[in-house]
């Protein structure tokens, strides 16, 4: 099956060809997938071909803008970009900008920051009850139900072994 002439996506995937010759074989495969997404959305879009030849500038940054709203990961967006930009012959350095750490942490969803949060208390816990028993993390860690002892007065105590 022989593509059309002034097919877009085939010449996007041969300039991707040319571009990568130094890439390693996922980076090829990741900037390939990245054209034919780029082809299908532009398709879906309404962009004509030579739309997207005299503007590729503007049309990958909707595209990327389509991928921000479709919730991917900013390092997707940005392999996708930049794969999409080399297609196109186009530099990607104003159009894919990384965000900061800050940035990035302020950009976790809610389900890692209440993870965190929960690991943090959790974390909490362990160092109440080190502070509360007196032991190391690594005594504590080696404590079995033997350990659990009660002393003359019959008061619950914990027994700690060295070794």
């Amino acid at each position: 099956m022989s593509r059309k002439a002034g097919s877009l996506g085939g010449e996007m995937r041969m300039r991707i060809k040319a571009h990568c010759e130094n890439l390693s074989n996922h980076t090829k495969r990741n900037y390939m997938h990245a054209c034919r997404s780029f082809d299908q959305w532009r398709k879906t879009e309404g962009l004509s071909n030579k739309y997207v030849r005299e503007h590729p500038r503007e049309a990958v940054v909707r595209w990327a803008a389509y991928l921000e709203e479709a919730g991917m990961a900013k390092s997707t967006i940005h392999t996708m970009v930049a794969g999409g930009c080399i297609g196109l012959g186009i530099r990607s350095d104003k159009i894919c900008r990384h965000g900061n750490a800050l940035q990035k942490t302020k950009s976790l969803g809610h389900s890692e920051r209440a993870q965190a949060a929960r690991k943090k208390e959790a974390n909490q816990d362990i160092v109440r009850f080190q502070e509360m028993v007196g032991g190391r993390r690594s005594a504590l860690a080696r404590l079995t139900g033997k350990c659990f002892v009660y002393d003359e007065s019959n008061m619950p105590c914990i027994f700690f072994r060295k070794g």
